[in-house]
């Protein structure tokens, strides 16, 4: 079993490969954050197979490692990726007639031309070591770029003696390439667009990145050399190939859908040793144990005053706040960072009459029967996801669960897909830190928000004229979603003020709550049950008899002791007067930042009955993880499906319990969850 513990998933590789490139460009096509960690050809050999946890051969790379998953061979980051992405983005068509073509061209592609391109090439390049040098240099560990300076002329017959160079003369080798090149002309000759037809498949991908090496492809993510430093003899042949059909095909296919290659500057930092050491110890002391008992004793303090911050914490004095938007008011706090970002939405907005145009909007395009249909959406994608890790016994509920089902959920019933689903995870998250979490106003979180709110902008706008385009050439084409129920609206009587900004606001503001709050929730829950023995049980015997109420209730009071969210902010422009449940009167000064302290407020023994006892058999109806009053999180109905849902279909597992290592405590990048593994039988 696995026990990777990074944030993100490390592809390990030859740096040279042709066919290791492909690994590449699946995961940047899918948009999938990875460490790239690149090997020197030869000196591969050892830390691919580490990786895979196998004991010899010398192809097992590339090796895709992730805190759920092992994947090995030129296939292996296909064969998890397919199943797992969404529909529009597989590179294996659904055409049952195109899908075999493809997988067979594949097939083709791998035994009949990655050897013979690597034998071709290495017999001509092998003996020209500042060609080749250089090459294998590039990317790789600094120990590996001294062993190629000192040692090259053993590395070289080391890889001489593993492609068996000596029983494949390098004519040889040329003529089955020229073999495979024709093949693919003659699939073109119909003027087909792709190989398998209209659109681009894995055979496409398959065959550039085999063919890369004898074309040079100015997109190549690879290491190559460059066609200067070639020997004569190759020169020639990768120009008469590039000026090819088949070699043009190759270069287009490069050029127009190799994305770019993963910013590895842009990923999180992995915290070193002593840094983990200190989460540790600190995790112990000021784990969900010390912030129950602090919420307990918060719950028995009506108000603290700090200067112009004040937090209230029993339960009367939280709700009365909430429920006063016109004294404690919100613009102050979300509305100017939501401007910032260009995504001004209702819930950032005080009473007003655009919040009550843009509000009632909304809430007309929300129909009877939605709350099912999303409920159907989130069982088949986690029933789906939880099938994908039967095999291997553990799942990892952020990356391939939590995440996975959201983003459908906002494709599906909201209408919004994004690029690929890894994008738009990191969008939302993004815009959600920045706009409700980023209380230290960090410039790095604002900056990469600031870049996410420009992608997602650009994007839903194409999308929204698109689909507006098309409403009006067909109107029965546009398919039934919140989007689209939206874009049909501005072609009502009345509806002039609709335009597609408005429509744009709105619909981001909707989705950037969904998704990372019913993420983060689920992991907070079944953390919470696993450190409860009694409750677990309890709750997956609901599970098992599909008693999703039963586990919405445990669900709720897991969260009342792990919070997703513990306090709200609002703001008291004028002094104001609080009265709590004791009779006494407290003042809040004028020009404060009032904190609702949602938490302590559910430890309130006065609503919450021995609040440090578990008990799953509170009154919904008290909760206030979703807010209250006039801004209470207009997704609440929908987290109240997702979050059990899901949660139900990992109680179901057979002897459920945490996965090894850190992944298995859960790991975070600030308030988010990146990784949260639990394992089964």
């Amino acid at each position: 079993m696995t026990r990777y513990s990074k944030q993100v998933p490390t592809l390990v590789s030859n740096t040279v490969s042709n066919a290791d490139e492909l690994s590449r460009w699946i995961l940047d096509w899918h948009g999938i954050a990875y460490i790239d960690e690149r090997h020197a050809p030869g000196l591969h050999v050892g830390p691919s197979n580490k990786a895979a946890g196998i004991d010899d051969g010398i192809a097992n790379n590339p090796v895709f490692v992730t805190t759920d998953a092992v994947v090995s061979q030129k296939d292996g980051v296909l064969k998890y990726t397919e199943p797992r992405c969404a529909p529009e983005r597989r590179l294996l068509p659904e055409d049952p007639q195109r899908n075999s073509l493809a997988e067979e061209l594949f097939a083709y592609f791998w035994h009949e031309l990655w050897r013979p391109v690597g034998r071709y090439v290495y017999a001509l390049i092998l003996p020209h070591r500042s060609c080749t040098a250089p090459m294998m240099r590039r990317g790789v560990p600094l120990w590996e770029r001294i062993i190629v300076t000192l040692f090259y002329g053993l590395l070289a017959k080391q890889i001489a003696k593993g492609l068996e160079l000596d029983k494949f003369p390098p004519q040889g080798e040329l003529a089955k390439i020229k073999r495979v090149f024709a093949r693919v002309e003659a699939l073109l000759s119909d003027g087909r667009r792709y190989l398998t037809g209209d659109t681009v498949t894995v055979a496409d991908l398959m065959f550039a990145t085999n063919a890369a090496p004898v074309l040079l492809p100015p997109e190549f993510r690879g290491s190559a050399a460059s066609l200067e430093s070639l020997p004569d003899e190759l020169r020639r042949q990768v120009l008469l190939f590039q000026d090819s059909p088949a070699g043009q095909f190759a270069l287009r296919i490069f050029r127009e859908h190799r994305p770019p290659l993963c910013n590895q500057q842009d990923l999180p930092k992995e915290p070193g040793l002593l840094a983990r050491m200190i989460s540790r110890v600190t995790g112990a002391l000021f784990g969900r144990k010390f912030w129950a008992r602090l919420f307990a004793i918060g719950g028995k303090v009506p108000m603290l005053r700090f200067g112009h911050r004040v937090l209230v914490n029993k339960y009367e004095l939280v709700t009365d706040v909430l429920e006063r938007d016109e004294d404690f008011t919100i613009k102050e706090i979300n509305l100017g960072k939501m401007a910032k970002l260009s995504v001004t939405f209702f819930l950032g907005m005080d009473r007003s009459s655009q919040h009550q145009r843009e509000f009632s909007l909304t809430m007309k395009m929300v129909e009877k029967g939605d709350l099912e249909a999303i409920r159907g959406i989130v069982r088949k994608t986690a029933n789906a996801q939880m099938e994908l890790a039967r095999e291997r016994g553990r799942i990892d509920v952020v990356t391939s669960l939590g995440e996975i089902v959201m983003v459908r959920v906002l494709r599906e019933y909201f209408g919004v897909g994004g690029p690929n689903e890894a994008t738009m995870v990191r969008w939302l998250r993004a815009l959600f830190w920045d706009l409700f979490l980023n209380h230290s106003d960090s410039r790095d979180i604002h900056q990469r928000a600031l870049q996410a709110a420009t992608e997602l902008k650009q994007h839903l706008t194409g999308e929204i004229e698109s689909r507006r385009r098309t409403l009006l050439e067909n109107p029965k084409a546009l398919p039934d979603n919140l989007l689209n129920r939206m874009i049909r609206a501005q072609q009502e009587p009345g509806n002039a003020w609709l335009d597609n900004d408005t429509v744009r606001r709105n619909i981001s503001g909707l989705i950037i709550g969904a998704l990372s709050t019913n993420a983060r929730a689920i992991v907070l829950v079944l953390d919470e049950l696993l450190d409860r023995p009694r409750a677990l049980r309890e709750a997956v015997a609901a599970a098992r008899r599909d008693d999703i109420d039963t586990v919405l209730h445990y669900a709720f009071e897991a969260l009342r002791f792990n919070p997703h969210n513990p306090a709200v902010i609002r703001f008291a422009e004028e002094a104001q007067s609080v009265r709590s449940g004791d009779g006494k009167t407290r003042t809040i000064r004028a020009k404060s930042k009032v904190f609702a302290a949602i938490s302590p407020a559910m430890f309130d023994p006065e609503r919450f009955p021995s609040p440090k006892r578990f008990d799953p058999t509170r009154d919904l109806k008290l909760y206030l993880h979703f807010g209250h009053g006039f801004h209470k999180c207009f997704g609440r109905h929908i987290n109240a499906i997702v979050i059990p849902e899901v949660c139900a279909v990992v109680l179901r597992r057979t002897n459920l319990r945490r996965g090894p290592g850190r992944a298995g405590r859960g790991m975070y990048e600030g308030p988010f969850p990146t990784n949260f593994v639990v394992t089964f039988d």
